[in-house]
C-alpha cells in the first residue's frame, strides 16, 4: 500500500508541476467572471480554496519528499562510485611516483657511468 501511495505522490506532484496544470488552474481562477456561470460561483470557489489548495498541498509535499528521497539515495550511490574512482586514481598516481623516482635514479646513473674523457 505504501509503495502504491508514493506512486500516486509522484505522478501528482510531477502533474502539478507542468506548465498544461498552471493553464488549467488560471482557466478556472477565471471561471466566476463568466456570467453564464455566476450561479456556480460559490461551488467554483469552494472547489479553488478548498480541494485544490487544502488536498493537493499536502499531496505535492510527499511527493517531494518520495522525490528527494530517490535524490539522496542517488547521491550517495554517486559519492560512493567517486571515492572508488579516487582511490584507484591514487593509485595511478602513486605508480607515475614510482616510475618518475626510478627514471630518475637511471638517469643519474647513468650519467655517472660514463666513462670521461681525459
Amino acid at each position: 500500500m505504501n509503495k502504491f501511495n508514493e506512486r500516486i505522490a509522484i505522478k501528482a506532484t510531477k502533474y502539478f508541476g507542468s506548465m498544461f496544470t498552471f493553464w488549467l488552474f488560471c482557466g478556472w481562477a477565471f471561471l466566476p467572471l463568466i456570467p453564464a456561470l455566476s450561479n456556480y460561483k460559490e461551488t467554483i470557489l469552494y472547489i479553488s480554496s478548498g480541494f485544490i489548495q487544502l488536498a493537493a498541498l499536502p499531496l505535492i509535499m510527499v511527493g517531494q519528499e518520495v522525490l528527494g528521497r530517490g535524490a539522496e539515495e542517488r547521491a550517495q550511490q554517486d559519492h560512493i562510485m567517486l571515492n572508488e574512482q579516487f582511490e584507484k586514481i591514487q593509485l595511478v598516481l602513486h605508480e607515475i611516483r614510482e616510475l618518475h623516482q626510478h627514471t630518475h635514479f637511471l638517469i643519474n646513473n647513468k650519467i655517472n657511468d660514463t666513462p670521461e674523457d681525459h
